[in-house]
This record gives C-alpha cells, sequence and structure tokens, in this order.
C-alpha cells in the first residue's frame, strides 16, 4: 500500500457512507495523506442503497475489486474473505488484521478515539456514526457538499427553499420495517410533538416532509390541518444524494433514527433548531456520540411492533 495513502472501506447507505467519508477525510488531513474510498463492499451487507457519495464530494480517488484480470480478482476476493472472518473474531484477530494488512477494524459504531492515533498508511472499516470527525473538517471549511449534475427538478426546489425557508421532516419507514424490533420505527406521536415544541414563527412555515414511504407520511399528517405541509416525491430522474442535500437547506430540521435525516440536518448552514430522537436505536445500545451537542432531543416513541 503507498505510504501517504487512507482508505475507507464504505458500506451501508449514504447516510453511512458520509460517516465514513468524514472520519477518513479527518485522518487524511490529519497525516497528510490522499483519501481512497473503497466500494468493494456495497451491496454486500442486509440492504443495497446504492452509492452516491460522489455525487456530492470528489475530494477522493476511489478503489474497487476489479474482474478485468480474473486469476488476481479471485485472489483480492479470498484475501477480502479472509481479513471479513478475521475481523469478525475476536480484538486479537483484529490486531493481526492491522498488523499485517494494515487494516484498522472498529467496534464503536459511534465515536472511536483510537483512530486518532493510528498512522498512514492504514484502511479503515466501520461506521464512526459521530460528529466529532466531520465536526472538525467543518471547521477548516473542508465539509461543503456539491451536487454533480443536479436534476432540474432539484434546481426548482433549492431556489423554493430558499424563499420559503421550510422545516424539514424526515420519516424514516422501508427497510427499517426489517429491523423494527431492534432499530424501532417511530410513531407520529414523536414527529408531532417535535413539531408542536417548535418555536412559533417556524409552525407558520411550510413543512417539507421527506419519506421513503411518502403515501404513509400524508396519512400520518392527514388530520393535523394546524400546519401547512408539502410532501416531497422525488421524480425518477433524481437520486437520494439530491434529497439529502435539499434536506440540507432547510431552516428547522426533526429527523429520524437514520443517518439519511441526520446528515440532511448536519449538513445545513440556516438551520435553526434540530430536533432529534432521544434514544436513537429502539432495543440497541446508542452510538457513542452520536449526536450534535447542539440539538434538541424528543422522546422517542416507538410504533406498536403489531401494527405492520
Amino acid at each position: 500500500m503507498e505510504s501517504r495513502i487512507i482508505k475507507v472501506q464504505v458500506e451501508g447507505g449514504l447516510g453511512n457512507h458520509l460517516f465514513q467519508y468524514a472520519a477518513g477525510k479527518y485522518l487524511a488531513e490529519k497525516t497528510g495523506s490522499r483519501l481512497v474510498i473503497d466500494t468493494s463492499r456495497i451491496g454486500h451487507g442486509m440492504t443495497n442503497h446504492g452509492y452516491y457519495l460522489n455525487l456530492l464530494f470528489r475530494d477522493f480517488y476511489e478503489a474497487t475489486l476489479s474482474s478485468e484480470n480474473f486469476r488476481f480478482f479471485e485472489l483480492l476476493k479470498f484475501k477480502e474473505r479472509v481479513i471479513s472472518y478475521l475481523l469478525r473474531r475476536n480484538i486479537y484477530a483484529r490486531n493481526l488484521v492491522y498488523k499485517i494488512f494494515k487494516i484498522y477494524f472498529s467496534d464503536e459504531i459511534g465515536f472511536d478515539e483510537r483512530l486518532f492515533r493510528l498512522k498512514k498508511p492504514v484502511a479503515i472499516r466501520g461506521y464512526f456514526q459521530t460528529w466529532k470527525f466531520a465536526d472538525q473538517l467543518k471547521a477548516s471549511n473542508k465539509l461543503i457538499p456539491e451536487m454533480s449534475n443536479p436534476s432540474e427538478w432539484f434546481k426548482v426546489m433549492k431556489t423554493l427553499a430558499g424563499e420559503v425557508k421550510p422545516v424539514i421532516v424526515h420519516i424514516r419507514r422501508g427497510d427499517y420495517r426489517l429491523m423494527a424490533a431492534d432499530f424501532g420505527l417511530l410513531s407520529k406521536s414523536y414527529y408531532v410533538n417535535a413539531i408542536n415544541s417548535l418555536p412559533s414563527h417556524l409552525k407558520q412555515r411550510e413543512i417539507w416532509v421527506f419519506s421513503n414511504e411518502i403515501d404513509f407520511a400524508k396519512e400520518m399528517f392527514q388530520f393535523e390541518t394546524d400546519y401547512d405541509f408539502r410532501f416531497i416525491s422525488p421524480p425518477d430522474d433524481s437520486n437520494p444524494a439530491e434529497s439529502l442535500l435539499l434536506m440540507s437547506y432547510g431552516f428547522a430540521h426533526i429527523i429520524a433514527n437514520s443517518t439519511f435525516s441526520y446528515w440532511g440536518s448536519y449538513l445545513s448552514e440556516n438551520s435553526e433548531i434540530t430536533i432529534a430522537p432521544a434514544k436513537w436505536f429502539k432495543a440497541l445500545s446508542d452510538p457513542k456520540d452520536l449526536y450534535d451537542p447542539k440539538w434538541i432531543l424528543e422522546e422517542s416513541i416507538w410504533e406498536d411492533e403489531k401494527s405492520f
């Protein structure tokens, strides 16, 4: 491995990719290294949400397994299987992987202070769900996304957001149904309580609702007639990166227990307030140092698991 490289192996969806990118970018800046994003694990987890990180940031190189040389490709895949097996074993096996292959596996979902002590070259794998690495980049203006090849819909909606200064609400469902016992589905009560707790001047704004089940979201708020809701349905030629970045143009945020809406708020330069669920996971330990200290936490009220 080249001596001036920090490689990040991304997995999960765009929200997780942004956490992984922030951790890798921080480490690359700290060590004066090039950042490489390894996409070889995209689509190999429980879900496949695609890869859109390069539509928001382009200050890195990309690498993946290549099938052009079949024998070399098979060797790389075998090496990956061996490393993945060792990383799942225990701390001693993970230390062995770090010493031999220079791959660091974080067993913390959130903030991992050991990242500060890693030396180049190194590849890192983990979720790194914390504001701390991103804040280091923000402070030096090195976390400014820009949409690549935006759709006409995105351009129109971005302009409209600047005019109406909306409140953003994100409702995460979809694949969360399959993991509801552990992750939890936030109920209507959580969202209504959060909206009701907004300052009076924000309650008068348009509330833009984003969801991967937008029809469900419409039903959720159909009797909440005191507020002006706009339900956002991106066209087919849009992509998830556009929705996430569009959320960042809001002036207040009510987020789900989702890394997607986390970043929709965190990347905002205009948000007056962010309200987040006080418990991130229903039945799992929450990531260490997940929440931006400026955010306001609202009681997490979960849907009854028998209701879906």
